[in-house]
Parts: C-alpha cells; structure tokens; sequence
C-alpha cells in the first residue's frame, strides 16, 4: 500500500477548501453524535447488538474515507505516457501545459492540469473527477449515501425515544427542525440532536441525486461535459462503459478502497461506438 500523502488532502483555493472543511466537519459531527448520542440511547454498551451496528458503522466509515482520499490523491494526467508532439485528430494544444491533450481530455483551471476524459471539478473533494478516479469518486458517493442511509435508520428510533412518541409534531421536528424549534414543538437539545439528524436526510437526498446523475452519464458513456455537448460517440453499451469506469475487478471494489481493479483503458486512446480504434501510431 503506498504511503498516504497528507498534503494532497488540501485544496489549493479558498473556494474549494469551504466545501471539503464541511464534509469532514460534518462527518466528524456525525461520528460523535450516533457514539456518544445515539448509541447509548438505543443499545447496551459493548452488546452484541451495540458491537454489530458499531462494525457496520466503522465498514461505511473506512470504505468512504478510502475512497474520499483516493479520489484526491489519484493522479490525473498522463503520467509517464509520452504524449505526441505533433496534433493528431480529435487532439488538442494546451497552450497552458504546453501539450497536446489527449480526446475527452482538457485543462482545469483550478487544479491547473490537463485531466484525462475529465468529467468535472468537485467542490466536495477540491479535485478533478476523470479517468483515474472516477471509480473512486463513485464509491466515495456510494458510501456516503450508505452512511446517510444507516445513519437515518438509527436517527429515527433515537427520535422516538427521545420523544416518546411518533406523529406530526415528530415528524416535522425530525426533517424540519427549525419549523419545529419555532412553533414549540421541541426544547433546545431536542433542537439539536434533530437539528443533526435532519442534516443526515439533507446528506442522503443529496448523494442519492448526485449518484443518480453520474450513473446515468456513465451508462451512456459520457462526461458532463460531453453530456452538455451533445456528444455520443464514445458509447460502446452499458456494460462496456461500466467496465471502463470501474474496471475489471469491479465485484471486488465495494469490499475495500485499494482493491486493484485495472481499467480497461488509458484514458489516451478511446474505442468509439463504430468499434474503430484511435490512430495510434508511435511517436
């Protein structure tokens, strides 16, 4: 396992910094709140009930961080692949890294590389999303939702207990806290502890859509930025864009981030959807 490069967790601008501090924040608020909160609410300390779900909870935990840094740390470019000195068809000259770049490739401003089959900018990691880490951004996503989800299911029997009881007034409270706190329908810890469970939903509705739209992209073969363009020719069927994606140990990933899973591709040269492979000749 390669040893961990702390400094790359950093964003390089201000305005991506803000996003990546609120889901760590978050996400440590989170890890408290069902331990210290929830937990000794719902179970007996150190049962086999407490230890079950405190053995789901760290497997989510790890499988997301996993992920979540290796989105960032994964590199990007080209790497040691010698790119070619003259332009060739469907390339293009990045006067900014003074190469030429690679189909489906292009510059990010913020990042400040040329990122291949680059999908989009993340504000949630500070990092491009491309070829070589688009498995990882994924399962980051996957992990989060199931995080979200579990931690939902635990936050809806603590909110009975803590209530004692399960209507409207309940109901509201849970998912609008602030509704809630306004009209008296509960005390300020009450306000809080709902207040963090209300924020799980927001997290889950959000992961759920962003998992939706990117898998939906990624079945048609497409980037965000193809997507916007019109752009198709690189579909080559569900199943072969999946495979692109998530390689061919793609059974195996969900168990452990740094599962090895070799993308079929180099994100250089491109199969397109009448099966004609790329020029390319040698330098």
């Amino acid at each position: 396992m390669a040893m961990i490069k702390w400094d790359v967790l950093i964003p390089k601008k201000t305005g991506d910094k803000i996003p990546v501090a609120f889901v760590l924040l978050e996400l440590i608020i989170e890890i408290f709140f069902e331990l210290y909160v929830v937990f000794p609410t719902l179970f007996e300390p150190f049962s086999q009930s407490y230890n079950i779900h405190l053995s789901i909870g760290l497997f989510l935990f790890f499988n997301f961080i996993g992920n979540f840094y290796l989105s960032i740390a994964t590199d990007l470019t080209s790497g040691p692949n010698i790119l070619p000195s003259v332009l060739k068809p469907d390339w293009t000259y990045c006067p900014t890294c003074m190469i030429n770049s690679p189909p489906r490739a292009s510059h990010c401003f913020i990042c400040n590389i040329c990122v291949l089959k680059r999908d989009h900018h993340c504000l949630y990691t500070g990092k491009c999303v491309g070829h070589n880490n688009q498995r990882y951004f994924m399962m980051m996503l996957v992990y989060f939702a199931l995080g979200a989800l579990y931690a939902n299911y635990l936050n809806i029997e603590f909110t009975y207990e803590m209530l004692n009881s399960l209507n409207w007034r309940v109901v509201v409270t849970f998912f609008a806290p602030v509704i809630g706190w306004i009209f008296g329908f509960t005390q300020s810890l009450s306000f809080l502890t709902c207040l963090q469970c209300s924020t799980c939903v927001i997290c889950l509705m959000l992961s759920l859509g962003m998992i939706y739209y990117h898998l939906a992209l990624i079945l048609r073969g497409q980037t965000t930025r193809e997507w916007r363009k019109g752009i198709r020719r690189y579909n080559r069927g569900w199943c072969q864009n999946l495979l692109d994606v998530f390689g061919t140990r793609w059974y195996l990933i969900w168990l452990w981030p740094w599962i090895s899973s070799p993308l079929p591709g180099d994100g250089i040269h491109f199969v397109k959807r009448d099966k004609n492979l790329e020029n390319v000749k040698d330098i």
